[in-house]
């Protein structure tokens, strides 16, 4: 435990404590508010994704019995940056005690509730430990690999994207590739989509050109040691945008737009969540899962909705037998358009 003053008085409150992101220290940076022009505190996500180490409570508040209200393992201490105001320099904003079942603030009645961990935690007497960082490291293309937009476009590689409707120089000059050689037959000769984080490869999926022969081959092979329940796919470029549509996976996202996000699944993690909660507050968030996700989709927009984080959370119905990666962008527009009308009572 990073900090175990905080964990022990926690449990001594609060009963079972669930650790969440373990050994991973939360970096923050001080940066000058173009608005205010005041320096603020906040989590430097260049070097992570992950708010570091967290205790997870059921919040007293709400009545939450899912632990979802979250104490960062900095929560309360002191940081020793003299740009800082003297009230921001105790680290106890909204990200590191947060509840993601209702919009309740219960940092001030929190505070009250630790009694002199916060007074000890303010003077600098709380011990916390170093922890690793929470990095995504880079990976690269495996193999020998080439960019579908040097492919000839006679190439079975070039054939499949085109075939599902795809412009394979648009995808080439996304690092999309085929893999000519590879150790491992479930890469080699497959379609390798890649996951950018910050300009850098941070993993892939391999995916069969075609339907698998058998339930042994699987339709997409997913880069070992990546830790895809850490980024979404697209994010550097969807994070551009005010408004995200959330979808499953890359071929998805590339019909849906340039402000799209995939999940790299049917579910959501806790950290693409935490994306999503800081870099796209009081967004409109479009919810665009496969018909077969229905009942994901529907969870999650409600752990959206209950979190208060965001303007409007829109659930985009897509039709049966269809999912988002078959269908045409003006189609998922309008579907977007008259999804929004309805939770807007237009």
């Amino acid at each position: 435990m990073l900090n175990q003053e905080l964990y022990e008085k926690l449990r001594e409150i609060f009963g079972t404590v669930i650790v969440a992101n373990q050994g991973i220290q939360m970096k923050f940076r001080v940066t000058l508010d173009a608005v205010t022009q005041k320096y603020k505190v906040e989590i430097n996500r260049e070097l992570g994704d992950s708010s570091g180490e967290e205790y997870r409570v059921n919040c007293f508040n709400c009545g939450d019995t899912r632990h979802r209200l979250y104490i960062n393992h900095r929560f309360g201490t002191k940081i020793d940056d003299q740009r800082v105001s003297k009230e921001d320099r105790i680290m106890r904003f909204w990200w590191m005690c947060n509840c993601f079942n209702e919009s309740c603030d219960v940092r001030r009645e929190l505070e009250d509730r630790l009694g002199g961990y916060v007074k000890r935690a303010r003077f600098g007497e709380v011990s916390v430990l170093e922890g690793k960082e929470a990095t995504v490291q880079e990976v690269g293309l495996p193999g020998m690999c080439t960019t579908l937009d040097q492919l000839d476009p006679t190439h079975e590689a070039v054939r499949y994207v085109v075939g599902r409707g795809f412009d394979p120089v648009k995808l080439g000059k996304k690092s999309w590739a085929y893999c000519h050689e590879f150790a491992n037959r479930n890469v080699q000769g497959r379609l390798i989509i890649p996951v950018i984080r910050h300009g850098e490869i941070v993993g892939w999926q391999a995916r069969l050109l075609g339907t698998p022969p058998n339930r042994r081959v699987p339709k997409y092979y997913t880069c070992p040691g990546f830790p895809k329940n850490r980024v979404l796919y697209n994010f550097d470029t969807a994070k551009g945008y005010d408004d995200v549509s959330v979808v499953e996976g890359p071929f998805d996202c590339e019909s849906s737009g340039d402000d799209s996000v995939g999940v790299l699944g049917k579910k959501i993690s806790e950290i693409q969540l935490q994306l999503l909660f800081i870099h796209w507050k009081d967004a409109i968030i479009y919810v665009m899962l496969d018909p077969e996700a229905s009942l994901e989709m529907v969870d999650l927009c409600s752990m959206l909705r209950r979190s208060d984080k965001f303007q409007y959370v829109v659930p985009v119905k897509v039709p049966d037998g269809r999912d988002p990666g078959s269908m045409e962008r003006a189609e998922i527009e309008a579907l977007k358009r008259t999804s929004l009308q309805e939770v807007l009572g237009v």
